[in-house]
């Protein structure tokens, strides 16, 4: 037989509750309708004849076992009456459904074990009968002629690919000029830390460390995010978990606390603005200007 141009269908060997729990009438008629008799789609056609009768037409199981079996899949649930045909609804899924990598490893490393075992069957080579002459052993200035032939290895000389080089892209230390961006503002809301806080302790961790980053402002946001955890690690006390309730009825006050902060800031911007010199109007600047170097 070749197996490559053969059809074939899949029985699982698991011993399911389901199966377990089958008659052998059952267990009969699932073995003999799983070799090819349903199609693709796991429909097997019966036209106006009853179940147990087309199941015995195809199978030459004796109908006797076939009313019994087919009853009791019916009722079971694992095959569904329909018009003029008996579907297998999981049939589709049992024979179509790919191994998982788990399973193909397994199974490789079964051939493997296999390949390397020796077969018990498998007889030792014949010693040399007493007729046969032994070797001669090669005499040392043949065998140092011989390896005197061998022509040294000479790399090619055509032309060697160039070798791309990858830009390194250089990190830097902490930068003494790194105020928080509006992106950095932003996390702050959200994870609901205070970034006036958190930043000295940002600072001075990785100043201590001598850390180098690409992005500093990345950084400070991953600190944020996790600013919370870090605070209840030093407390030693993890935060107890809130209601939904609670949960907004936090983020509101601090939705409000930041509020409050932006309106403060924004009114003392505009006491500075109005305590500052005006400046002299454009005409009068010209004349001062020109009378310097008049």
């Amino acid at each position: 037989m070749n197996y490559a141009d053969e059809d074939y269908v899949r029985l699982y060997v698991a011993d399911t509750v389901t199966w377990k729990l089958m008659s052998f009438e059952a267990q009969t008629v699932l073995l003999h309708m799983l070799k090819g008799r349903f199609d693709r789609s796991g429909v097997f056609e019966i036209g106006c004849h009853t179940p147990s009768r087309a199941v015995t037409a195809v199978t030459k199981v004796p109908e006797a076992i076939a009313e019994v079996g087919v009853a009791e899949l019916l009722e079971s649930g694992t095959w569904v009456l329909g018009d003029g045909c008996i579907v297998w609804p999981r049939y589709v899924s049992g024979q179509t459904t790919p191994r998982t990598d788990k399973s193909r490893q397994r199974e490789s490393r079964q051939n493997r074990a296999k390949q390397r075992t020796v077969t018990i069957g498998h007889t030792l080579s014949q010693p040399v009968t007493p007729s046969h002459t032994e070797s001669q052993p090669v005499t040392l200035n043949r065998a140092e002629q011989s390896r005197a032939e061998v022509p040294p290895v000479v790399p090619p000389t055509g032309d060697r690919p160039k070798r791309t080089r990858v830009k390194r892209v250089d990190t830097r230390p902490y930068p003494d000029d790194l105020d928080p961006s509006k992106a950095d503002l932003d996390c702050a809301t959200r994870e609901r830390v205070d970034l006036a806080a958190e930043l000295p302790r940002f600072r001075d961790h990785h100043l201590a460390r001598g850390s180098k980053f690409l992005d500093w402002h990345a950084a400070l946001r991953t600190w944020l995010r996790n600013a919370r955890k870090f605070a209840d690690e030093r407390s030693g006390t993890p935060e107890p978990q809130r209601t939904p309730d609670e949960e907004r009825a936090a983020r509101a006050a601090y939705d409000a606390k930041i509020a409050a902060q932006m309106a403060a800031d924004q009114a003392s911007c505009l006491a500075r603005a109005k305590d500052a010199p005006a400046a002299p109007p454009p005409g009068q600047r010209r004349i001062e200007t020109g009378s310097l170097f008049g």
